[in-house]
């Protein structure tokens, strides 16, 4: 079986960390990357928080004749494989017809409505899955263990995998209400900061972020809260929190206060999740009395911790639940592009 042609328009945290997990998986072909960082390959070859890739990488520039014109080509290899890098600001105008592109991950965080991330369709792509909430409603947000069944593959040329704090918290609440029922849930997330934010205090056009993010603990809202009620429907209106960016660079924390309409125990909560993390690869169940950094390169969507898991009054949860915000969001990706591109093989991808 052939496999499915992926484009990465933008090359940043996700985008190589995506790459990273991709690259040598069978069932893809990394076709194309657009990107106009001068330094892809060093960023790609190094990373601060996961390593050294355990891999050849160079990068080649070609001349090519086009008319009386001569321009440059560039080309990321990794080991033998070859990925063409363009450098491109819009979409349209990538050749993702010429590159039989099956899906572009856009992973740049700059087209969140259906009118500007449709772009990459008419360039040729067949579908489009972006890494981050949509404005438009029109857009479905897919999260597989959570509503991959609501995917339509003839319709649904875009689609988002959401925010990577959304994705974490869905499988939480999904469980927690088809076991319990959840009439309201408020959550914390304690998130470590990104290229959003300042090295050092400076302009930004939101004051918190504005503030340097290796110094300060900064309150910020979160794309969860768009998310949520688009993957859970039933929890709409249901679910509101906020986010604390806080100086480190990877790994976050969820800590979750539930209503819930059946009486339970901090035991039968506990065996109810471990019995879950045990069937699938979404949700994983913490064993140690553990930190951030225990959960560096966790590919799970989100991990639960049992030893902080209270209730009170028989139906008042609160839970505290890790996740990999880069590393596990990526991995989930993965898992939504292998769905997707299933699906569409049983029709007319």
């Amino acid at each position: 079986m052939a496999k499915t042609r992926i484009a990465i328009n933008g090359f940043g945290r996700t985008g190589r960390c995506l790459i990273r997990q991709l690259y040598k998986h069978s069932s893809f072909d990394i076709a194309a990357i657009n990107s106009r960082s001068p330094v892809n390959k060093h960023l790609l070859s190094y990373d601060s928080v996961y390593g050294k890739l355990d891999a050849r990488i160079t990068m080649e520039d070609r001349v090519k004749l086009v008319g009386r014109k001569q321009c440059i080509e560039h080309y990321l290899h990794i080991d033998k494989h070859e990925i063409p890098v363009f450098q491109s600001d819009e979409p349209i105008a990538l050749p993702w017809e010429e590159l039989s592109i099956d899906i572009v991950v856009d992973a740049t965080g700059n087209f969140p409505t259906l009118k500007t991330i449709a772009d990459h369709c008419e360039a040729g792509a067949k579908n489009v899955v972006m890494t981050y909430p949509p404005i438009d409603k029109s857009i479905k947000t897919i999260m597989v263990g959570v509503n991959e069944e609501t995917y339509d593959p003839t319709a649904d040329r875009v689609i988002s995998a959401g925010s990577c704090t959304a994705l974490a918290l869905a499988p939480v609440l999904k469980y927690l209400d088809m076991q319990w029922g959840v009439t309201s849930c408020d959550f914390l997330a304690t998130h470590s900061y990104t290229d959003s934010q300042n090295l050092l205090d400076n302009s930004n056009k939101d004051a918190w972020r504005a503030r340097a993010a290796v110094l300060n603990i900064i309150p910020t809202m979160t794309g969860a809260l768009m998310s949520i009620p688009a993957v859970l429907p039933p929890l709409a209106g249901k679910v509101t929190g906020m986010v604390n960016r806080v100086p480190v660079p990877a790994c976050s924390q969820l800590f979750i206060e539930a209503d819930i309409v059946k009486e339970t125990t901090p035991k039968e909560v506990r065996q109810y999740f471990s019995d879950v993390a045990a069937k699938q690869s979404l949700i994983g169940m913490c064993d140690v009395p553990a930190c951030s950094s225990y959960f560096l390169g966790s590919t799970h969507a989100v991990i639960i911790d049992p030893e902080w898991i209270i209730v009170r009054d028989g139906r008042k949860l609160r839970m505290v639940a890790w996740f990999d915000n880069e590393w596990g969001y990526s991995a989930r990706l993965v898992a939504l592009l292998d769905y997707v591109a299933k699906t569409k093989k049983k029709g007319w991808f």
